[in-house]
């Protein structure tokens, strides 16, 4: 049997105890699911070289497999009646608590999960605790991975036509250490939005073949983009074909950048946050660096 095609039975939802409020939805978990996941990622080639720091993590309770829902019924009713969108959430890094949370009622399918996608997805998320607990290691190890994604993106969106971007830097600090950090502390995008329009205005425009009309025109596109999908994810799945001219580089950057295959995720966080680059790459293109980075969380 390949690797890809091993799947695990995960404890069933009962036994469980209540261990986190997330955004007012309470989430359960056992010792025996924490013992079940460990026991999994070590079966996985990706994993295994950072088990010791997983079983560390899974003792402090800084990544924890937990289920949504208590109890049989509950799961049923949950897989019949939920909305989408919820069931889709497969897990996801919180940065009020710096803690990951792995939805094993979302990951399953008739009582099975991927043990290949549950170590991709702890992989990915590990990536953006890592930037929120060591922001200063994680622009060190992987700033230049970041310059160098962005200015395929920038130059495709605005035209810069392969010019050096000396700014580039400049622009990568300021998404990371404002937007991604500053996000999580705002009730409103809107001061940072503006802040990084005129960043954006003042470093590439210099740069653009774009006339005054043009640039302005999908900048602000660019903006917008980004505000419908802060403020209603919904919303922004609705529209996305219409900002195609801002998100297709995004996932071409990808390819043409680092040789990966395209991510078959969707790509709108990494206009946003910078730690995002590196959670896909983690999928696409995983090196030693994210090893190095996961090793140090």
């Amino acid at each position: 049997m390949k690797e890809a095609d091993v799947q695990e039975m995960f404890a069933i939802p009962v036994g469980l105890r209540h261990v986190a409020n997330v955004d007012g939805i309470p989430l359960y978990s056992s010792k025996n699911l924490k013992i079940k996941y460990l026991k999994a990622m070590a079966k996985v080639r990706d994993t295994k070289p950072v088990v010791p720091v997983l079983f560390k993590l899974v003792d402090k309770g800084e990544i924890t497999p937990c289920w949504l829902n208590k109890g049989l019924i509950r799961l049923t009713a949950f897989k019949i009646f939920a909305p989408a969108g919820i069931k889709s959430i497969r897990g996801f890094f919180y940065p009020p608590s710096n803690k990951i949370y792995l939805l094993i009622d979302n990951n399953m399918v008739f009582g099975f999960s991927s043990n290949n996608f549950l170590a991709t997805l702890t992989l990915h998320e590990g990536m953006h605790m890592f930037a929120s607990k060591h922001p200063s290691k994680f622009l060190s190890i992987f700033g230049d991975d970041l310059a160098k994604y962005y200015y395929f993106v920038f130059n495709k969106i605005f035209q810069l036509g392969d010019k050096k971007v000396k700014e580039m830097d400049s622009i990568v600090q300021f998404l990371f250490r404002k937007m991604e950090a500053g996000l999580v502390k705002v009730s409103s995008p809107n001061a940072l939005l503006v802040q990084y329009y005129k960043l954006l205005e003042e470093t590439l425009r210099s740069y653009s073949s774009l006339n005054d009309e043009d640039f302005k025109k999908i900048l602000t596109a660019y903006i917008v983009v980004i505000k419908i999908y802060l403020k209603d994810v919904d919303m922004f799945l609705k529209v996305q074909r219409k900002f195609g001219m801002i998100l297709a580089p995004l996932y071409e950057s990808y390819r043409r950048q680092f040789d990966t295959k395209t991510p078959s995720t969707l790509c709108i966080q990494e206009l946003i946050y910078p730690s995002e680059v590196v959670a896909v790459l983690s999928e696409v293109r995983l090196s030693s660096k994210i090893y190095q980075a996961f090793r140090a969380i």
